[in-house]
């Protein structure tokens, strides 16, 4: 569901900016992308509730970047 943002202040594309539960929202390039579900390089699609428990996943990560440590 896309969802606009201020350009002053929208993060780079990729950022996670809201996790919930269900759903994993990302920053794109004008706007936010809410994501319910997920799928991990070579592996199946889950739903986001399963990605994220059996993934860490953190806010102003950015997808597809290593996790900082």
């Amino acid at each position: 569901v896309p969802t606009p943002q201020s350009p002053a202040t929208s993060p780079r594309p990729g950022t996670i900016i809201a996790l919930s539960r269900d759903t994993v929202t990302v920053a794109t390039g004008h706007h936010a992308l809410t994501l319910s579900s997920l799928q991990t390089e070579g592996q199946k699609r889950l739903p986001a509730r399963d990605f994220l428990a059996g993934t860490r996943l953190e806010m102003g990560q950015v997808l597809g970047e290593p996790t900082p440590a």
